[in-house]
């Protein structure tokens, strides 16, 4: 976490807190918090008792709420609009008003109260912005009722949003990250003990997000199958849960096709992923890249969870200004037309080069400034020590004149014609 991540939360909360003073009238009681989660690697483990290696993003969603007199819950979201909440009904909305009402209902609570609601959280996105609203609204419900807080708890309260009131039979992890999550921290999270170890992500390592632009549905994405598939090959097996099977179990039992294809890929998933912790926490950012890859080919082969968009971003190799790609994967679970992203393990460089994301030459100045400053603020060598020939603007200009047209960033202001080294 940076300090610029820790300016923005801030500015969030104060943002929030003014929309809650113009939209009720004095300020807030309490301004909570709860973050987004990605996944490095351990899918579909969690509901097999397994093991996953989840870490909190800088997104998040902030609620600023105020305790009332009654047992009316009236709420004003950013991005969904206005709605009104009864304790004592038994209706059942749908949307985003369902995550709202199901999660007062898992927490029993007992007291109204007043909120505005902002996320920046993608929704859809795997990135897990319905359980940071379960988690944020638990918090608040604890924070107005003068309840201690238990993170494990709410955690499980959550879950039972997502299997009980919305029908999703999912796992706990989405939403033990987010109530257990530390900066800059991975959780190896053994998911039949909740025990938690915690995989501090080196210095050098950024995770990087990478939006698919499709969208997705828990409910409507096959995860009730793909869960139920898992389960059928575990009682084949004999088994608790697949975590307790090993791959050379698969060849001693006869499974039908596709369950035996779940039962590989979580099998061999429970094992990258302690790997992966103990990778991560060696430092050794290549065996965790070379896992990542790994786990990719499983979800797409065996689990059957991709689409052309993640098979582009999982399998692209990207350095960029002095950073490396050591590993990709699919960060969420797509079904048919739906949304998810991919995520990457990547290397930090403290060089900062100039362009050289495509292997023909970049562009550089004759200077050691532009000859355009408002335009690009690059400083670069200068002619002499760089050896680059008169007329070649640099690759700042040339990035920010190409969004023009192809014609005008092979063009100087002057109208003489660019050159490449």
């Amino acid at each position: 976490m940076t300090e610029l991540d820790d300016a923005r939360r801030d500015l969030i909360a104060e943002d929030v807190a003014t929309a809650f003073e113009r939209q009720f009238g004095g300020a807030p009681a309490v301004v909570v918090r709860a973050p987004g989660r990605v996944n490095l690697i351990g899918d579909h483990t969690d509901y097999n008792d397994g093991f996953a290696l989840p870490l909190a993003i800088d997104r998040s969603t902030t609620i600023a709420a105020r305790p009332r007199d009654d047992r009316t819950v009236h709420v004003l979201s950013e991005g969904f609009g206005a709605a009104v909440l009864d304790l004592d009904s038994d209706d059942r909305p749908t949307g985003w008003e369902g995550y709202l009402a199901g999660t007062l209902w898992a927490v029993d609570a007992q007291r109204g109260w007043d909120a505005v609601i902002a996320s920046d959280i993608p929704i859809g996105a795997g990135l897990s912005s319905s359980a940071a609203l379960e988690l944020a609204v638990a918090r608040v419900v604890a924070a107005v009722e003068g309840r201690p807080w238990h993170p494990i708890d709410a955690a499980h309260a959550g879950q039972r949003v997502e299997n009980e009131w919305l029908g999703a039979n999912t796992g706990l992890m989405d939403q033990l990250t987010i109530a257990l999550a530390e900066a800059d921290t991975a959780l190896l999270i053994d998911c039949r003990s909740l025990q938690i170890q915690l995989a501090p992500i080196p210095a050098e390592a950024a995770v990087v997000v990478l939006d698919t632009a499709t969208r997705r549905e828990v409910a409507d994405s096959g995860y009730n199958d793909r869960r139920a598939a898992c389960e059928r090959a575990a009682h084949a097996l004999g088994v608790t849960a697949l975590r307790d099977a090993s791959l050379a179990d698969l060849e001693v039992v006869e499974l039908d096709a596709e369950d035996a294809r779940r039962a590989r890929h979580v099998i061999s998933e429970n094992a990258r992923t302690i790997e992966a912790a103990s990778a991560l926490g060696a430092g050794d950012l290549e065996r965790v890249g070379q896992l990542m890859a790994e786990s990719h080919v499983s979800m797409r082969d065996d689990f059957e969870l991709s689409s052309s968009a993640l098979m582009r971003s999982s399998t692209r190799r990207w350095p960029r200004r002095g950073a490396s790609a050591l590993g990709s994967r699919a960060a969420g679970s797509p079904g048919a037309g739906s949304r998810s992203w991919s995520g990457a393990c990547c290397r930090r460089s403290s060089r900062r080069p100039l362009a050289r994301t495509r292997r023909r030459p970049a562009w550089r100045a004759t200077s050691s400034r532009c000859s355009r400053p408002p335009a690009c603020r690059s400083r670069l060598a200068s002619r002499r020590e760089r050896g680059v020939p008169r007329g070649v603007a640099c690759a700042g200009c040339r990035r920010r004149r190409s969004s023009m047209g192809r014609a005008s960033a092979r063009r100087r202001p002057s109208g003489r014609a660019i050159r490449r080294r």
